[in-house]
C-alpha cells in the first residue's frame, strides 16, 4: 500500500507539473516583427530605422515631402536675415541609410540622421561651408537649427526654420 501511495503520489505530481508547464504561452508566439526586428516578450524591438508595433514603419518617412518654411538668419559679421512665409525646402530618403534623409535648405543638400522624431545634420563640408543642425517633426510641423560656418569671412550663420509639410 506505501509503495502505491508512493507511485502515486508521484504520478500526480508529476501530472500536475506537466499540465502547468502546458498552460505556459510563448508571448512572441502569434508577433510577426518586420524589417529584421525581434520580439521580446511579446513586443517588437526594431532595428535603428524602423519604428511601429511590427517594425513596419520607416522613421524617416514622416521626414519626407515639402515643406513651406519660415524663419531667420543670424550671422554676426552678416547680420540678421529674415526666411519669408512660404519659402519651400524639401526632405528626401537618402541612399545612405533607412535612418539617413537629404535636406534640400535654400539650395544646399544636407545630410541628416532620424532618430524617431528627431534628426540629427552631422558635421559635413559642402564647398567653403561647414554644416551641423538638429531639428525635430510634431504632426507634420517640421523645426530645425542649422549651423553653418562661412571659412572665408569667417563667421558661424544659425538659420531658424519652422515650418508644415504640405
Amino acid at each position: 500500500m506505501k509503495i502505491f501511495s508512493a507511485s502515486s503520489l508521484s504520478a500526480l505530481a508529476l501530472s500536475t507539473m506537466l499540465f502547468f508547464s502546458a498552460c505556459t504561452t510563448d508571448p512572441c508566439k502569434d508577433v510577426v516583427c518586420e524589417n529584421d526586428g525581434t520580439c521580446n516578450d511579446g513586443t517588437c524591438e526594431c532595428i535603428a530605422g524602423y519604428e511601429g508595433d511590427d517594425c513596419s514603419t520607416e522613421m524617416r518617412a514622416k521626414f519626407v515631402g515639402t515643406f513651406n518654411i519660415s524663419g531667420t538668419v543670424s550671422c554676426p559679421v552678416s547680420g540678421t536675415f529674415t526666411i519669408p512665409p512660404g519659402t519651400s525646402i524639401t526632405v528626401a530618403n537618402s541612399s545612405a541609410g533607412v535612418d539617413k534623409i537629404i535636406i534640400n535648405l535654400l539650395g544646399t543638400a544636407l545630410v541628416a540622421t532620424v532618430d524617431g522624431s528627431s534628426l540629427t545634420i552631422a558635421t559635413q563640408q559642402v564647398g567653403d561651408y561647414t554644416y551641423t543642425g538638429t531639428g525635430t517633426i510634431n504632426n507634420n510641423n517640421l523645426s530645425m537649427t542649422i549651423n553653418e560656418f562661412d571659412s572665408t569671412v569667417p563667421e558661424t550663420c544659425v538659420y531658424t526654420v519652422s515650418g508644415v509639410k504640405q
